[in-house]
């Protein structure tokens, strides 16, 4: 056990408590279910009906959802009776199983009051403590005591009575007194060497710093003396990256990679062994890591589900406002159809076939749509005028990507020895997203045609590393790299982090912008033009006149939405011949990307640095205290503070009351009333930490990365909307040092139900879970004018999001055709959304699954499958997370393979009755050749099934006689059927 000074010092609960509270569940044991349910309870579990979070629990049948308080994972036990079936660990997202696990703890959680013991009652007395620097551990303890006497002084001139501090702590005179109990080894710079009863002689490697030739010299003078040498790598992408590196100095045999996270490396000259880490050799900083509980693009259901008066778009018949489901009988059948209200009290129901006809209506937080009055052509002209603009911006996309592919571009090298060498020293382990970007982005240098991709990803989630690869790999082959940003402050920081990652190899980094005096910057543009400066990092004076740039071979974007119209126009002529990479913060919808992957190449990073911790947040009304604490806290750890208040009016007064209550805080105001130079010299002065609190309006919202600052609080944060608020307290915790968010607000009486809903939410969710999803959602919708311009919000606002983006996909698909035929994406083919009639149930009983949010969800996945093979994991998620599947479940299923295998022959109704299965084709396919030429003869030619045609040419209708004694066997050979023709 490794223990810190607050660890040692937290009082506990008693062992015989935890013994008395822990519950251990095996496999094939015997264990009385509702006893298991009683334990959890009494636990401190609390019961849901999805779990989503630790200490939360679920039952649905005899299955068991519980995220025990110690597990990276939820766990899943079945029973069978009271013997233990199975137990499984599951993904939180999407519920569904990773593996097998033969047992599982079950730790109770207890409330404060109930830690009485200390760490020392749990060790055996023969326990050897390890002692760093009894002297300091001395010290320490000291300062933590008078930090927690603070704290309890200060609770209780608030009128709070906390428990007295003895109670939930052990002070340092106890705590000596328990050290001297055990068998202690005692280290530390004044350790008095009769004390050591242990020597252990090794030495620290030296430091390369990232000077590879330094390395590669002690390696061969290693090889020579015959020591063993063993280099350690974060990641297996490291350790391959490292294994290139040596095998191009052919020094891959005499040395052995592994893949570890040993903090330091040491050297032990006694037996010929030394251990080197990468984060040493290029002086990487080593960052703890935290579990990702979320991983990245699953797809989370709490999007989708569909809650009572939640408003909701019908592709046919347009918005109306869900009101529950209904189950209705007709002809002996019965289907759970949902019920939708419109305008003036009309009602509509939609069979749970259907449900792909009907979307959640999403548009930016707090907007209430105009429900559409049914039959009158409202929502039809709503409709075409939304598709009209819409396909005349996939157009516009549609014809730049033409105009790029036909002029051609340079074709890049494969990875050289230094690009290697450049992204080994990259001081992180890079995300899955962050890779994947990296590779795509080098796809497209190295093919024939200009790249012209976009990469979104949050602040601080690794964009600018995609962009120093691309950038060096265009350096190393002569070419010159322009990097346009929208304000001096993020040239700045653009520039300091592009010189310090190339530092070790010869390219030129300059930067262009008023930080620069009038006679640096006509130098600047003599050297460009020569060819002199490899990198030219500048705000929109690099799209003046005067700039020329000898041979431009990249051009890197950053937020491209906040430059002017004429700045846009100069960009678009300059981006056809030439590579063009641009990034934003803006988050896109993943469907949206989906959407625009015909007409614009997007990659995404969605997964934050793994180290981050969640922003701790809390909500007070106005206390002068609790202000002053929380900057003095942050100012005592070195740390700097955002405090936001979105009025200019009185922005000064909240500067004379901080001065009041912390006078040792250097505090400076920033709103963009101020001139742009004094805000930019504010800015620059508190990025290098000239002052402790910036007192700020909304400008903060996008753009800074500045891991120093760690505190936020946010002033009338009831006035802010869920997104907004989001992205606020994501300017903190952009480090590895705990970060703290302040929602400062009225009294409670005084708030709206919606505000009080949105800080619960921020409060609550600070993890990435389905909160902050939807927070997500709110600013990705926001975010579609950022990137396909004001017009595209208005669209949204129209139609809903869901309804926008199947426009844009059909859009997208009309222009590609039309303006590139030789594209390979004409051939792909669309099926039809084939209505299907059946003569059994269409529902799932509420006895499986019994919330009916949960099944009106799975009718949704389901009807939106396209392909057979996804039903089948399908049936198996439902298996796993509810129990062995029903009949109807079963049939519901059946039906909607029948529904894609319809499609898939443009069949526009199926329908099944008894033994006879008819088809009705879609009027516009019976007029093409592949229906006279490839389905007709296909039916024709079917064997051991009977066929009839009725009905005209120009609409038949194909009845087949079923084969089989049981519907199940009828089913079967539908399927069958379909499956020939398709």
């Amino acid at each position: 056990v490794v223990c810190t000074i607050p660890g040692i010092m937290s009082r506990v609960p008693q062992p015989e408590s935890f013994v008395d509270r822990q519950n251990y569940i095996k496999t094939d044991n015997r264990y009385q279910f509702d006893d298991l349910l009683r334990n959890l309870s009494s636990a401190g579990y609390t019961r849901t009906e999805i779990v989503e979070d630790v200490g939360h629990f679920a039952v649905r049948g005899g299955i068991v959802d519980v995220f025990p308080w110690t597990s990276n994972d939820p766990v899943r036990v079945e029973f069978f009776g009271d013997k233990v079936e199975s137990i499984r660990t599951f993904n939180v997202i999407s519920q569904r199983s990773i593996e097998e696990v033969s047992e599982i703890e079950l730790l109770p959680n207890f409330e404060s009051g109930e830690n009485r013991s200390t760490l020392f009652d749990y060790l055996p007395e023969d326990t050897i403590l390890v002692v760093d620097n009894m002297d300091l551990i001395a010290h320490k303890a000291a300062e933590y005591e008078i930090l927690i006497q603070q704290r309890y002084e200060t609770l209780l001139e608030e009128g709070v009575y906390p428990q007295e501090p003895a109670t939930g702590y052990l002070f340092w005179t106890d705590l000596h007194l328990q050290l001297q109990k055990y068998r202690t080894w005692m280290y530390g710079l004044c350790t008095d060497p009769q004390t050591t009863k242990i020597a252990f002689h090794s030495t620290t490697p030296p430091t390369f710093a990232g000077h590879m030739n330094r390395l590669f010299s002690y390696l061969r003078k290693s090889q020579t003396e015959k020591v063993f040498t063993i280099i350690q790598c974060d990641s297996k992408n490291q350790a391959e990256r490292m294994t290139e590196i040596l095998e191009d100095e052919g020094l891959d045999t005499a040395v052995n990679i592994a893949i570890g996270a040993f903090h330091d490396g040491f050297v032990l000259p006694k037996t010929g062994l030394q251990v080197l880490t990468d984060h040493e050799i290029f002086d990487r900083f080593k960052k703890r890591k935290t579990y990702q509980r979320f991983k990245n693009g699953e797809y989370l259901r709490s999007l989708s589900a569909l809650n009572l008066n939640d408003y909701v778009v019908h592709i046919q018949y347009g918005i109306g406002q869900y009101r529950g489901l209904q189950l209705i009988e007709s002809g002996g059948t019965k289907k759970e159809c949902i019920k939708l209200e419109y305008a003036e009290g009309d009602a509509l129901f939609v069979s749970v076939d259907r449900l792909n006809s009907v979307q959640k209506y999403a548009t930016e937080e707090e907007e209430i749509p105009k429900l559409t009055r049914l039959g009158t052509g409202d929502w039809e002209r709503l409709k075409k005028r939304t598709k009209a603009s819409i396909e005349k911006i996939a157009g516009q996309l549609i014809s730049l990507q033409a105009a790029r592919k036909a002029s051609g571009g340079y074709e890049y090298s494969a990875d050289t020895h230094w690009q290697r060498e450049l992204e080994a020293s990259f001081p992180f382990e890079e995300t899955e997203d962050q890779l994947k970007s990296i590779i795509e982005v080098k796809k497209d240098l190295e093919s024939s045609e200009p790249m012209d991709r976009l990469l979104c990803g949050d602040v601080g989630y690794g964009k600018t590393e995609v962009a120093i690869r691309a950038a060096f790999k265009v350096v190393q082959e002569g070419k010159q790299v322009l990097i346009l940003v929208p304000t001096t402050i993020l040239a700045y920081q653009h520039y300091q982090t592009f010189r310090e990652r190339m530092s070790e190899f010869p390219v030129n980094v300059e930067m262009l912008s008023r930080f620069r005096v009038v006679k640096q910057q006509k130098k600047l543009l003599v050297e460009l033009a020569n060819g002199e400066i490899d990198i030219m990092i500048g705000t929109h004076r690099l799209l003046s006149a005067d700039v020329k740039v000898k041979s431009l071979g990249l051009l890197i974007i950053d937020e491209e939405q906040r430059f002017g119209v004429k700045h846009k126009e100069k960009l678009k002529s300059m981006r056809v011949n030439v590579d063009v990479l641009t990034m934003t913060a803006t988050p896109i919808p993943r469907t949206l990307h989906l959407s625009l992957l015909g007409a614009r190449d997007l990659s995404h990073i969605e997964t934050p640095p793994r180290n981050r911790l969640p922003v701790v947040t809390e909500i007070h009304e106005w206390d002068d205290n609790l202000i002053a604490q929380a900057v003095t806290r942050e100012m005592e750890r070195k740390g700097q503070v955002y405090f936001v208040h979105n009025r200019v009016r009185t922005i000064e007064s909240v500067q004379r009351i901080l001065f009041e209550i912390v006078p040792e805080a250097r505090v400076v105001i920033a709103h963009g009333q101020l001139p742009e130079k004094d805000l930019e010299r504010i800015m620059f002065d508190f990025i290098h930490k000239q002052y402790d609190v910036l007192i700020s309006t909304m400008i903060i919202e996008n753009g800074l990365d500045i891991p120093n600052v760690n505190t936020i609080i946010i002033d009338h944060a009831d006035k802010f909307g869920l997104s907004q608020l989001y992205q606020l307290r994501g300017r903190v915790g952009r480090s590895d040092a705990q970060a703290y968010a302040y929602l400062l607000i009225p009294h409670v009486s005084r708030l709206t139900d919606l505000a009080q809903k949105r800080l619960r939410a921020i409060q609550d969710f600070t993890d990435l879970g389905s909160g902050f999803k939807v927070a997500l959602r709110d600013m990705e919708i926001r975010g579609i004018g950022n990137i396909l311009g004001k017009e595209q919000s208005g669209n949204v606002q129209a139609v809903g999001f869901d309804l926008y983006c199947r426009l844009i996909d059909e859009a997208v698909h009309q222009q590609k055709t039309e303006l590139m035929p030789e594209e390979t994406f004409q051939q792909v083919k669309r099926y039809t959304d084939a209505r299907i009639d059946v003569d059994f149930d269409l529902m799932i009983p509420p006895d499986y699954i019994t919330s009916e949010a949960e099944r009106v969800s799975v009718y949704h996945r389901l009807v939106n499958y396209q392909e057979p093979e996804d039903l089948k994991k399908m049936e198996a998620e439902l298996a796993d997370r509810f129990g062995p599947l029903p009949e109807s479940v079963k049939q519901i299923i059946d039906a909607i393979e029948i529904k894609i295998l319809g499609g898939r022959i443009y069949a526009a109704h199926v329908r099944l009755n008894k033994d006879t299965m008819s088809v009705k084709f879609s009027e516009d396919f019976v007029k093409q050749a592949e229906f006279h030429s490839v389905i007709l003869p296909a039916m024709m030619n079917l064997k051991k099934t009977k066929v009839h045609f009725s009905g005209d040419q120009n609409n038949p209708v194909v009845q087949f006689k079923l084969n089989g004694e049981t519907k199940e066997q009828q089913i079967d050979n539908a399927k069958n059927i379909l499956q020939n023709l398709a």
